[in-house]
This record gives structure tokens, sequence and C-alpha cells, in this order.
């Protein structure tokens, strides 16, 4: 390491330090013990145009959110957009430099990441090699750096276990392991516990002590160069002065003086261009030449139309899928297993696009790409991802590949979106082009070996912001879903109930994109309305019916969808919903968001309650939920 290395590390930490005591958050530890990682990366390492954020052929990084102030900081250094007043606004409001950057805020979320990012960069390199063999076109690492607590977690070992059995071999993590951290105690035992569990899944490991920046630089070097997956083990060794002091939190006021002074640093967010311009040289000088190396591949490849078709794909994210409905006939007399109607009109859509790749936990949810085979080392190029044993793990690699700009659709039981919902958050903040399909949706048809069946999942969906949920009662409004789904690149959720359906007379799917519309007119002037989702709409149609003798004539609506609702127009709402006519819903799980649509919490026909086991008709029966008990139940309310 030169003299000017360590003046360059020393302005980094400097301001790694400051951003936190201006922000109130942080731990010193990592800015010690990161900064040689990060600076090593940049300086030798990492392929990169700061002048292009969103160079297709960039290494892809992903960085726990405790080593963000280092990562911003560097970044400054090296010449990015980032200039000293957007470091001084670390995780304030509307800031360039967010608090978070891809962190669910679980440990281990961001080696998932790396995993599907890593995943993504091997199926995309392989289809490049079908046209080219020669081409390295896409040849990107995918590198998480990390804590120790991230390692050991158990995401990340059901997330290292997948990349094992893929044999990622671009794929680097680098976790820091500082002196107090909460295993501080038995840290010997659980570094001996993570070394045994690497090498029985074939990581190769590497270790480095933070304050020897050429050992942390070579193990860095001999993980990029491994032909397995690999993790670099940094170890935190502090100065004397630090020994033995917890360095897990924001430094005092005389602490950060005292390193002024010993740094000759004048004040906060004050630093010497001078030290880092003769580094920016050396930089410029590795990265023209991987830039030029790899322009000339560009060229070539866009010369080859399926090769351009992978460019554009990767600088636009974008997808663009015609999927006509009409060009979906269906006869009069069509009656099918909802799940069997969701599978084809999900491949019709599916087999448009190599970039829409297929993820399930379970054969059960017969969501798969029939035209393609279990994606796997040996068939890289094929679309359908099996997560079976590997549930915990399927949404951060998955919002890994969806990082990179594919259409993914993830399907499992709806009972397991509670595995999900962390990633299913993210997804949805930065807006990734995922499709979650959960079956199985209410306690009629649940799978799952706990017993448990699904209750608030699907109100718990709807209340994520910017998540769209859909949940169709036939095939018509399927069909009007994966409509939709072709044309936004943005997560969305689509919940498919079990069991056969016939193509309710009423529903149409140009109208799903109102959200909700009239499945069923009123016979003469309305007293009533009934609202329904999923399954529950053949319901309430057979209610409409039977309720009419009664005096009790209801209009029937339809709501495949309550956030495409709530964007329309107020005359459409109070149109479709008049104030004035006692409104229904009907849903088979918790009455939660019904409350702002039904007339009262009364008029909320669904469940707030654990369900045991039990045939159908026993279960409705038990809940009074069937025909019979919900007639009685409308009945009564329309008399009030």
């Amino acid at each position: 390491m030169s003299k000017i290395d360590n003046l360059v590390m020393n302005d980094i930490k400097m301001l790694s330090l400051d951003m936190m005591r201006e922000s109130g958050s942080g731990e010193a530890s990592y800015v010690f013990s990161g900064t040689p990682v990060l600076y090593s990366l940049f300086l030798n390492h990492l392929k990169y145009d700061l002048s292009n954020d969103n160079w297709i052929n960039r290494d892809r990084l992903y960085i726990s959110s405790k080593l963000l102030p280092v990562y911003y900081s560097v970044l400054h250094i090296f010449g990015s957009k980032y200039n000293i007043d957007d470091l001084r606004d670390f995780k304030k409001l509307d800031s360039k430099t967010p608090g978070y950057i891809n962190s669910s805020f679980m440990n281990g979320d961001i080696i998932s990441y790396a995993v599907g990012s890593s995943l993504g960069e091997r199926y995309l390199a392989n289809l490049v090699k079908i046209e080219n063999n020669k081409s390295n076109l896409i040849d990107f690492n995918s590198i998480c750096i990390c804590s120790f607590e991230d390692l050991m977690s158990g995401l990340a070992k059901e997330s290292m276990s997948f990349a094992y059995k893929e044999k990622l071999n671009k794929l680097v993590i680098i976790a820091i392991k500082t002196q107090f951290n909460d295993m501080a105690k038995t840290n010997d035992i659980y570094k001996e516990d993570i070394y045994e569990y690497l090498e029985n899944v074939d990581f190769d490991v590497f270790d480095a002590k933070s304050n020897n920046f050429n050992s942390v630089d070579a193990a860095i070097d001999d993980a990029i160069s491994s032909k397995n997956p690999s993790v670099v083990i940094i170890e935190e060794v502090l100065d004397k002065e630090w020994n033995n002091t917890n360095l897990n939190r924001i430094m005092t006021n005389d602490e950060l003086n005292s390193l002024r002074a010993k740094w000759n640093i004048e004040a906060p967010f004050e630093i010497d261009s001078n030290h880092y311009k003769e580094v920016n040289k050396v930089v410029s000088k590795r990265l023209e030449k991987v830039l030029s190396k790899w322009s000339t591949e560009k060229d070539e490849s866009l010369e080859d139309i399926r090769l351009k078709s992978i460019i554009d794909f990767l600088e636009s994210k974008e997808i663009k899928i015609d999927f006509n409905v009409d060009n979906l006939k269906l006869n009069d007399n069509y009656e099918e297993e909802l799940l069997l109607g969701n599978s084809k009109i999900f491949n019709i859509l599916g087999n448009k696009s190599p970039y829409v790749l297929c993820a399930s936990d379970s054969s059960k949810t017969m969501v798969t790409i029939k035209k393609s085979g279990a994606m796997s080392k040996d068939n890289p190029t094929n679309r359908n991802i099996d997560f079976e044993g590997y549930s915990l793990a399927m949404g951060g690699i998955t919002n890994g590949l969806a990082d990179l700009g594919f259409k993914v659709f993830v399907a499992t039981p709806l009972i397991h979106s509670s595995y999900l919902k962390p990633f299913i958050k993210n997804a949805a903040a930065k807006e990734l082009n995922i499709n979650y399909v959960f079956t199985n949706d209410t306690f009629l048809n649940t799978y799952d070996e706990t017993g448990f069946s699904p209750i608030d999942e699907i109100n718990s969906l709807r209340l994520i912001p910017k998540l769209i949920t859909f949940r169709p009662a036939d095939i018509n409004e399927i069909i009007g879903s994966y409509s939709i789904l072709a044309l936004l690149n943005k997560p969305c959720a689509l919940i498919i109930g079990s069991g056969s359906m016939k193509k309710l007379t009423g529903t149409n799917p140009k109208y799903v994109v109102a959200g909700a519309y009239r499945i069923k007119r009123e016979k003469g002037e309305a007293n009533g309305v009934i609202i329904a989702t999923g399954t529950e709409v053949e319901i309430a149609l057979k209610l409409a019916e039977e309720l009419f003798p009664y005096g009790i004539d209801l209009r029937v609506v339809t709501m495949p969808s309550q956030e495409l609702f709530k964007n329309q127009s107020e005359r459409y709402k109070w149109t479709l919903l008049p104030k004035e006519l006692k409104t229904f819903s009907l849903e088979f799980g918790s009455s939660g968001l019904w409350n702002s649509y039904a007339t009262s919490e009364e008029y909320v026909l669904g469940i707030d309650r654990w369900t045991t086991n039990g045939t159908k008709e026993e279960l409705l029966n038990k809940y009074n939920l069937n025909i019979d008990s919900l007639k009685t139940t409308i009945i009564e309310l329309m008399k009030k």
C-alpha cells in the first residue's frame, strides 16, 4: 500500500464518520473495516463506468446499509455524481444518498439479491454464447458486502445453498466481522460453524485483516478469480488506540477531532482533493482499457439482431409483450380448474419473451413455462427456477433477477406469502418487475403442512404501497389480469382460487382495468349492492338470485383489484356504488379493508378467525358462510 492510498483511505473514513455524525446513525466499526474493502474494489477490481450508472456489463454491487456511508464516500472520491452536499444530506428527506439501497432490513437479504443477480448474469451470458460462443458481451460479477451477522443468517445459508446447487462462480460475498457485535461472546464458535458450512457447500473462503490493505486486496482478487462461489471474511483489527473499544456506535465529537488532528483534516467534510487526483488517474487508466474492450464487443454485437435485443433489454429494463385479449376465444360452456386455466393464460404471456422467468417453490401452483425446462448449471437458459426447499431465499433471489430487468413470475401458495413479504415490500419500493402468483387462496382450498389457512394475507398484500393486487373471479378476469400484467413493469400480485369454475355471465377481460365493475344488473330498482372477489363472486350471483323473491334486488359488483378501482374517477365510483344503497362485501378472508366499502362492519361478510380442518361444506356451515346463513344475514340487515 502506497502513502497516497493511506491518505485517501483516511479521507474516506473521515467523510464516512462525518456522515454518520450528521445523520445521527451508524457504526464506526464498519467504517474502519469497510473502507479498505470498498477502496480496493473501486481501485483495482470493479468493472464500472461512473459516467454511466446503467452500463450493462458493470459489476453489480450489493451493500449492507451499515456500509453506505463508506460507499457514498468512495463514490465521491472516485469522481461520481455525489458531491459534498450530497454526503452532508445522508439519510435526509429526498436525499440523493438514502440510508438504504437494496436492503429489506432482514439479515442476509442482500446475499440473496446477489445470488439472484449472479443467476441472471449466467442466464444472459449463455444466451449470448448461443449466438456467439466467443463473445464476452455479458461477463460481470455480483459482489455483496455485508456483516458477519448477515453471513450467519438462515436466509444467507439457504441462498448460498442455492448458489452451490447452481455453481454460481461469479458470486463474491465479502463479510465484515467486527470485534463487538451481537455474537461477540461466542464469535469463535460461530466462525468455526460458518467455515464448516461454507466448506460443505463448496464455497472458496479467503481471510484478511482489516488493518492490512494488501491482504484485503489479495483476498478480493483471489475471490473474483475463483472458479467457485466465494466468501471473503474480513476480520476487524483496530489501531492500538481503539483496541478493545466498542465502535459499534457513532463516534463522539472529541474522538472525531482527535482523528482529524491525526490525519491533518481541518474540519468536517473538508478533505484535500490533491490526495485522490493521482488515484483517479490510475483508476481511469484501468477502466479505459475495460470499457474500450467492451465497447468493441458491443459494436460487433449490434450487428446481430438477437444480441442487439439483449443489449436493448438490459439498457431499457423494459419488456414489451403483446397480449391481446381479443385473440383469446372461450366457448360459452367453458369450465375448467382455475389453476389449470391460469397456467394456460400464463404460458401465452410467458412464451412471448425470453426475459420472462418463472420461479416456484411448489408444483401444486401449476405455474411453469411449459416450453422450457428447469434452469440448472447444465441448462442455464431454461426459464423455470425450482425453489422447492428454498422458500425463504426465493424472495431475495427473484428480487436480484428483477433488479437486472427480468420480468419474474413467483408462484407459491398464499399462506407462504409471509416468507416473501419483506421482499415484496422491497420490490414495491423499487418498482421491480415481479409478478407474484398466489394460489390456494382461502381456508376452503388451503395447502400447508402446518395446518394454517390464509386469513389476513390478501388484505396484507393490498396494504403494501405500490403493489397492485388482483383476485380474479373466473377465466375472463384471469385473462384481463394478465393483459394488464403484460403492460406493467412494476410489482403485482395475482391471487388465484382453486377448484373448477365455469365462465361467469357478465365478466369481461376488458373491464378488469377498472378494478371493479357491475357483473349483474339489478332487475328493477336496486335496494342493495354486494361486492365480491375471486370465487366468492359466483356465490354473490347466487345470493342475488335467491334473495330477489324476498324483495331484495341486489346489484352484484366484482372487484378484482382494489388498487385499480381507487384510481378511477369519483363519478365512476359513486355510480357503481351509490352511497344511498346498503352495500355488502363478500370475501373469505379478514374484513379489514372492506369496511371502507361496506355500509358498516356488520355488512362485511368474511372471516376473522383461525379455521379448523374439515370438508368444504363442514367449514362453510361452521363459520356461517354457506348460502343459507349468508341469506339470513343479508335479509336481517336489509330490514334495518
